[in-house]
């Protein structure tokens, strides 16, 4: 559905929703057999599901509370093949088409063509977003603007002078280190559209739950009496 309406990634959570690994992964193939990018948020930046999700088909791993380098490193290392990362290595992917590739081909593309996405969602990661931005293998960095303005102790709305600025500082941490952004949380069409003349390259409509749940409620309204 997502493929079919113009979609070009699909963001599965394994961080709040209780998807098992073996679900996400079909969820994964789907995507892949569809013509789409499967993305996966985990737990953490050291969490074991991460490298089993890209045993499984993801092509890229989102990584929450990412609050420091040494995170990011962490991540880096959770999913890369060596030299970048200590993910153990296999000579078959099915995002390579099972290729048949000597194990050290296999993780070099591997290593080339997996996202990783630092999710930026604290005053501590703001402070160190230009550490974090400088890892090497980390791609994007990903504001949460809900999770940020609860730490701040703001409002969540893109217009609000605080985070207006947190945005403006994650984008410039990004682009003098040729990264991209995502600044995510919110998702009406004018909040996508701030992100985007903002910096933002990395879009989330939103949710299925919320599509489903406005589709819902507005076919009873269609019908209500009162």
């Amino acid at each position: 559905m997502a493929a079919a309406s113009g979609y070009h990634y699909v963001f599965i959570d394994l961080e709040h929703s209780t998807l098992d690994l073996n679900d996400a992964a079909i969820l994964c193939q789907t995507a892949l057999a569809a013509g789409i990018t499967p993305l996966v948020r985990v737990a953490g930046a050291d969490a074991p599901e991460a490298p089993r999700i890209l045993d499984g088909g993801a092509q890229g791993v989102i990584i929450p509370h990412v609050n420091t380098a040494e995170d990011a490193l962490t991540a880096v290392r959770n999913c890369r093949f060596p030299p970048f990362g200590t993910r153990s290595s296999g000579s078959r992917a099915i995002q390579l088409d099972w290729a048949e590739l000597t194990s050290h081909e296999a993780a070099r593309l591997m290593n080339e063509q997996t996202l990783l996405v630092a999710m930026i969602e604290g005053g501590e990661a703001l402070e160190n977003v230009e550490a974090i931005t400088a890892v090497d293998g980390i791609g994007v960095l990903s504001v949460g603007t809900n999770d940020l303005p609860m730490d701040l102790g703001v409002p969540p709305d893109f217009l609000h002078p605080t985070i207006d600025a947190a945005h403006k500082r994650v984008v410039d941490a990004a682009r003098r280190h040729g990264k991209s952004v995502r600044l995510g949380g919110k998702y009406t069409a004018a909040d996508i559209r701030i992100g985007i003349e903002r910096g933002s390259r990395l879009v989330t409509r939103g949710s299925d739950f919320n599509m489903l749940l406005a589709a819902m409620r507005g076919m009873m309204a269609e019908v209500s009496t009162g």
